[in-house]
């Protein structure tokens, strides 16, 4: 390493690189999430981003606890099949 310093390594900056991946991901998983139908993308949202429990999101929707398990199963299976392609997930 004659003369050479730690700045002039070419050293790829992996925390840039993590920070872009992040960015991907949150693209794809917002772009994704907004393809649900209404009601799954509803309570997805409530469930993950608002962090509301599904006996919350049951009274605040006046539906039944049942009915919100059911709506966020179907919203989590169907997210799967539409950020699979992107994550190389086969099947």
């Amino acid at each position: 390493m004659s003369g050479k310093t730690v700045e002039d390594l070419d050293v790829p900056d992996r925390r840039a690189e993590a920070a872009s991946l992040g960015r991907d991901l949150k693209e794809i998983l917002t772009g994704c999430v907004d393809k649900l139908a209404e009601r799954q993308r509803t309570i997805f949202i409530m469930r993950h981003y608002s962090q509301l429990t599904n006996e919350e999101i049951a009274q605040a929707l006046g539906i039944s606890v049942g009915t919100v398990k059911s709506l966020h199963f179907k919203a989590v299976r169907n997210l799967r099949a539409l950020v699979g392609p992107y994550l190389g997930w086969q099947g």
